[in-house]
């Protein structure tokens, strides 16, 4: 295991690093560039926001996390794709229990006829904000008074579960 107070490098194997400790490395990174954003006086992110993915890629290994509908696929020498990322929808059944267990709401846009229309979205009860189609985010902050959030989901592969070189020895 990688020793407390040292960082990964381009050497360090998922082995000595873990799963739960790439889980945390990523969250807290999410985390900080989350708040950095949210203490920016020069930046309105009560209301707008972004998706983000970060990737770590050494000689051992790839972890990708990610908030919101961004998505980032690895093509292998053999022309197969490996997804690195999930992309974070109201449509998604653990997020939308994640959302309304917080007090927000999923459900469709409403037309002035009252029609329903479009993909399922984020709301506040009674009101039409803020209606993201996503339910991570970096910024957002009124979207996570109601359950979103700025946790990544990490996808860490091994490099023996990317994709060989056909003439790779």
């Amino acid at each position: 295991m990688l020793q407390k107070g040292s960082k990964p490098n381009a050497e360090t194997s998922f082995n000595e690093v873990g799963r739960d400790s790439w889980n945390q490395i990523m969250e807290n990174l999410f985390r900080t560039l989350n708040n950095k954003l949210s203490q920016n006086a020069n930046i309105e992110s009560s209301f707008s926001g972004s998706t983000g993915l970060v990737a770590y890629v050494s000689n051992q290994f790839i972890s990708c996390g990610g908030v919101g509908d961004s998505s980032a696929v690895i093509y292998g020498w053999d022309g197969k794709e490996t997804l690195l990322s999930k992309i974070h929808t109201p449509q998604d059944l653990v997020e939308k229990a994640r959302i309304e267990s917080k007090g927000g709401e999923i459900r469709q846009s409403q037309d002035a006829k009252g029609e329903l229309y479009g993909p399922p979205r984020v709301w506040k009860p009674k009101t039409k904000l803020p209606g993201l189609m996503m339910t991570r985010s970096f910024g957002d902050s009124f979207g996570h008074s109601i359950g979103m959030n700025c946790i990544p989901s990490n996808i860490p592969l091994t490099q023996s579960r990317l994709h060989k070189r056909k003439d790779h020895r």
